[in-house]
């Protein structure tokens, strides 16, 4: 425990916390009357909508589902316990 006089007033902390919180809430008032939740969630969906649709499409994403199926192709083979033959 710190003594006396190193220790803050009881009044010191809760002060500027209390600001905080005071500002805050000022700065959240302030965005939620910028932008409504619900649009701003249905345009985030439909741009992630999109940009997945986009990626499942391209050519990478092609290449890289040949390569696994080619690699799990090999790696069934070589765990078979069937010569091949």
């Amino acid at each position: 425990m710190l003594p006396a006089r190193e220790r803050p007033s009881s009044g010191a902390w809760p002060r500027p916390f209390q600001s905080a919180v005071a500002l805050s809430r000022v700065y959240l008032e302030g965005l939620s009357r910028l932008c409504d939740p619900t649009d701003l969630r249905r345009r985030w969906v439909a741009d992630l909508t999109e940009f997945s649709a986009a990626f499942l499409r391209s050519p990478l994403f092609f290449s890289f589902i040949r390569l696994h199926r080619e690699t799990l192709r090999r790696a069934a083979g070589a765990a078979s316990p069937f010569p091949k033959g």
